[in-house]
């Protein structure tokens, strides 16, 4: 009897990287220069041939430049750092990567003199991003495709706005992560509420029209949605922690819970590594998607997520990983579950 042996599936990974300023309230008469995005810029630069290397493919990475109202009035341009940096900009375009938009809803309250996020105020999260997808296109000369809204916050109307104006590809959702999160709500004031990420799905979809956390049906919408990775913990005899993922999440999306944030220090028995390896057994047609800040290049967060790209490198199913743009992303998945 012949055997028919078969390539294990490559396994595309998305680094989302959110270009903007070192803290989230800048000081809007003497902003923060941006040391941290040129630092972050500089190890990924290093990293991206060491991942060549490891995995035996091209890296391109996924970066959303912040260009809203809060850069706008503090910097003096939504195009800032764009404009800042030209050089970083060609390195980006020579590789391949994706140019996106990484969009926060700060407004400037003059009688308190300080910021308010106001997710709240559907008007106003309309002009931000409606600043920052034209500032896309006259920083770069084309069309907007892929977005990030800040601080893990979404909702309908953001979406079907998002897609009216020619996004294709979103990746703010986390799977896993309850409206109750602190996120950095806890920076300044705010209005509004963040949604409930628990039970989304798990794998690209196209978003209900009346509701962006619920699945649509295939074929009707332009935009897809691409949630982040989530993986399981290892809670031992933790009955309660038990129960809570299962009422949280339910049952079929009990494995995929926590949010694999880079930023963690990750412990055993759950080390970055092993969350990756029960993220990946748990997809019939795996991809990892994570999302960092490029304040990391100078702040606290460096060695949580330099620990982590270390796992990957290290990983022993490295030469399966691809790290690849959303739409390189999707074409790979599309043709592995659609084999000739």
């Amino acid at each position: 009897m012949n055997v028919i042996k078969t390539t294990p599936s490559k396994i595309p990974i998305i680094l989302c990287i959110d270009v903007e300023p070192d803290p989230f309230l800048v000081n809007r008469f003497n902003p923060e220069p941006w040391d941290g995005y040129e630092g972050t810029h500089r190890y990924l630069s290093t990293m991206r041939a060491r991942f060549e290397e490891a995995t035996g493919s091209p890296v391109h990475y996924t970066w959303f430049f912040r260009m809203d109202p809060q850069v706008a009035e503090s910097y003096g341009s939504p195009t800032w750092a764009v404009d800042r940096y030209p050089g970083f900009i060609n390195e980006m375009a020579h590789h391949g990567d994706e140019l996106g938009t990484h969009t926060h809803a700060y407004r400037w309250i003059n009688d308190q003199q300080e910021w308010l996020e106001d997710l709240g105020n559907q008007d106003w999260v309309n002009y931000c991003v409606e600043m920052s997808i034209n500032a896309h296109v006259k920083a770069f000369g084309q069309l907007c495709k892929t977005f990030r809204f800040g601080n893990f916050w979404m909702n309908t109307p953001t979406i079907n706005l998002l897609e009216q104006r020619g996004i294709r590809y979103e990746m703010t959702v986390e799977p896993g992560l309850p409206s109750y999160h602190p996120g950095t709500l806890g920076e300044g004031h705010s209005t509004g509420s963040r949604p409930d990420y628990c039970r989304v799905p798990r794998i690209p979809y196209e978003p209900n029209e009346e509701d962006f956390l619920k699945t649509g049906s295939n074929g009707s919408r332009l935009l897809k949605i691409l949630p982040l990775t989530s993986g399981s913990l290892q809670l031992g005899r933790n009955i309660p922690g038990r129960w809570r993922r299962l009422r949280e999440n339910g049952f079929r999306n009990r494995l995929q819970n926590t949010p694999l944030s880079m930023w963690k220090n990750w412990q055993a028995p759950n080390t970055f590594e092993k969350m990756l390896d029960r993220a990946i057994s748990v997809q019939a047609n795996p991809y990892l998607a994570f999302a960092i800040r490029s304040s990391i290049g100078t702040g606290r967060s460096f060695t949580p997520v330099d620990n982590c790209l270390q796992e990957i490198f290290e990983h022993p199913e490295r030469k399966r990983f691809v790290f690849s743009t959303p739409a390189e992303t999707l074409a790979l998945l599309h043709d592995q579950e659609n084999p000739c």
